[in-house]
């Protein structure tokens, strides 16, 4: 079972929702992170995210979990012109990421993207050039 914490940082000007995950993946604890995530956006307005995945260890997740998760991501309709960075260390869990993005991003290209380093993903986040492929794990 996976855990969460969601807290605000300031880079600069810019404010980051930073989302750190421990433990291992579980389809309903990211269900209950994504309602959270689309009720800030509701309240904030856009957000710039950061997910942080570098302690989280792989779980028993399969292809219809992640199915599920790109559905409840595709409703989250506070959610669309927000920013995700995910920073994940572990390649099982990065992979996992990988394969929601390719799902998730059909409908919206450059806002999401996966990186195993932080400082890159915050770069990204606040600075990046939205055209820089989705994919890029640096």
């Amino acid at each position: 079972m996976s855990t969460y914490e969601i807290r605000t940082i300031h880079e600069g000007d810019d404010e980051i929702t930073v989302v750190e995950l421990t433990g291992h993946a579980d389809r309903a604890n990211i269900q209950g992170l994504l309602a959270e995530l689309q009720g800030l956006a509701k309240q904030r307005g856009v957000l710039r995210i950061l997910v942080d995945e570098t302690a989280m260890r792989p779980g028993l997740m399969g292809f219809n979990d992640i199915h599920d998760l790109v559905n409840d991501w595709r409703s989250a309709s506070a959610l669309k012109t927000s920013r995700i960075a995910v920073v994940a260390g572990h390649p099982i869990v990065r992979g996992l990421n990988q394969a929601f993005r390719a799902l998730a991003n059909l409908e919206r290209k450059g806002s999401m993207s996966a990186f195993s380093k932080r400082a890159d993903a915050v770069a990204w986040l606040v600075g990046g050039d939205p055209k820089a492929p989705a994919g890029a794990s640096t």
